[in-house]
């Protein structure tokens, strides 16, 4: 059996307002929170009209306020918790327990807008299969063990959503990745990477039952031998079976890690002296 890790991605944060008032207000108080940390420096880019909130010259973060149909909202999107820099992951986790402190403390409204959760293997890429369970009828699949490459990094993406603002509107998407060769890694890893969007959790609870259902919509399968892969795809275009799949070739989420996650985001806290809190 391949050693392989739950792990926690990118995380989307919503901050329902009131109105325009409301919404500058709390916009203020944040980055005034943001900035009595000295966790980031925050930077305004004119071009994507979004804050940027940096550790030297690398985007931990994006910060915005905006509106749809008169909700005001304000969003603060992470651009990934796990990358295999050490300093950097541990920065933008730092942050994230730090915002989601001041707003459970201040009792603002907030919930996600996007979670990434994934699986990282140590092993090739071409070892691991996936297979969707419970296809939609107006969504495309790409056809079993499809490749393609993203930025020359060898990718399979499970839903094929062409057009960008299909990719927005969707509830969830997930692909499989060479993370080593994105990320420039000195050893091998694979990541498969369920990405749970806006409308997701407009329609679900954050809670551990409702993100591994989600995950249990695919099965997750490493192989050794390349060829016995290459046999099930052919079984399973052929006849939809996995009869000669074993329970060890099946990878699973470690709900315990989404359990202490989901903990943590609900219960950090700034204390009467301004520090940040995680209970154990």
């Amino acid at each position: 059996m391949i050693k392989y890790n739950t792990v926690i991605d990118s995380v989307a944060l919503h901050i329902s307002c009131d109105d325009k008032k409301q919404q500058h207000g709390i916009m203020q108080q944040l980055r005034g929170w943001i900035v009595f940390t000295r966790l980031v420096t925050i930077k305004f880019d004119e071009k994507i009209k979004k804050y940027r909130l940096l550790r030297g010259n690398t985007t931990l973060a994006t910060l915005t306020q905006s509106a749809t149909y008169s909700n005001f909202y304000i969003r603060i999107r992470f651009a990934g918790l796990k990358s295999y820099n050490y300093k950097q992951d541990t920065a933008s986790y730092n942050l994230l327990i730090a915002i989601v402190a001041f707003l459970n403390t201040t009792r603002y409204t907030y919930r996600l807008a996007e979670l990434d959760i994934a699986l990282d293997c140590l092993c090739p890429f071409e070892n691991i299969l996936i297979i969707n369970n419970n296809k939609k009828a107006n969504v495309v699949y790409s056809p079993l063990g499809y490749v393609q490459y993203f930025n020359g990094v060898p990718t399979s993406y499970i839903e094929q959503y062409p057009h960008i603002q299909q990719r927005k509107n969707a509830v969830s998407r997930a692909y499989l990745y060479d993370k080593s060769s994105k990320e420039k890694l000195p050893y091998t890893l694979t990541r498969f990477e369920l990405k749970l969007q806006n409308r997701y959790f407009l329609k679900n609870d954050f809670d551990v039952s409702s993100i591994v259902s989600a995950m249990n919509n695919y099965t997750i399968l490493h192989f050794d031998n390349v060829n016995l892969k290459e046999w099930v795809i052919h079984e399973y275009n052929t006849h939809k079976s996995l009869r000669r799949v074993s329970p060890h070739n099946r990878l699973q989420i470690d709900s315990k890690v989404l359990s202490s996650f989901i903990k943590t985001i609900s219960t950090a806290y700034v204390d009467f002296y301004g520090k940040i809190i995680v209970p154990k």
